[in-house]
């Protein structure tokens, strides 16, 4: 597989943040994020209750009126809803997702321009901080569509195809020790397919950065967060 670098594909990354339309047509959405839940009684020490690390990426968007999806084509002046007078403009026509309402009424649509459709299997965690974290981690799926935009133009309706691939890593109630083993503060190196370019991939490289977590003895030492009862 070859990797290239492109000057003019940039990357978005956020913690646990993604935008609903990327901004610009070389440009596409990152996020990463850990979720670890934590309970604590009146007595005792909190309990790791288990979470995920997860990791998306997505090109292409869309806005669209969402009372307005319908199992059936909305025509024009539809007067069963007057929100909907519009008429239905575009049509789903395969998505990994699935759905029975597919007929959108879209106000704005963008293409996916840079990660490539179908090619889950080039996805790819590759390095990572020091730690037991498997490398490579190929745990992706695909959670892409292709909408069938413009469908009253007269030249028929344009393909755009959303390109979406997630990967999350669970941890139950009793893996807290795996987790901190796998998952350290800092920067992962992620591969994913670059559209129209069979073969080749594009890096990313998000960040994991220090979080507020339970109580725990670490290195020696307590760490993290307990809540106390004062003594009167």
């Amino acid at each position: 597989m070859n990797q290239i670098t492109n000057p003019l594909i940039t990357c978005a990354a956020a913690i646990a943040a993604l935008s609903v339309m990327p901004s610009s047509a070389q440009e596409f959405d990152v996020s990463t994020s850990t979720h670890m839940s934590y309970r604590q009684f009146r007595t005792g020490e909190p309990k790791f209750g288990g979470g995920t690390y997860d990791f998306i990426a997505e090109d292409g968007g869309f806005i669209d009126v969402r009372v307005c999806r319908s199992d059936v084509f909305r025509p024009q002046d539809d007067q069963s809803n007057s929100i909907c007078a519009p008429g239905s403009s575009g049509f789903v026509q395969s998505s990994t997702l699935g759905t029975n309402r597919r007929y959108l009424q879209i106000s704005a649509i963008q293409p996916a321009t840079v990660l490539g459709l179908g090619r889950v299997d080039e996805a790819s965690l590759v390095a990572a901080p020091a730690s037991k974290l498997p490398r490579p981690l190929k745990n992706f799926r695909e959670d892409s569509s292709v909408i069938n935009y413009d469908l009253r133009s007269l030249t028929g309706p344009t393909e755009f195809p959303l390109v979406k691939y997630n990967s999350s890593r669970p941890y139950s109630s009793n893996s807290r020790s795996r987790y901190q083993d796998e998952i350290k503060t800092g920067t992962y190196q992620y591969v994913l397919p670059l559209a129209n370019r069979e073969g080749q991939t594009a890096s990313v490289f998000p960040s994991i950065f220090p979080i507020l977590e339970g109580s725990t003895r670490l290195n020696g030492s307590e760490q993290g967060l307990k809540f106390i009862i004062p003594k009167d």
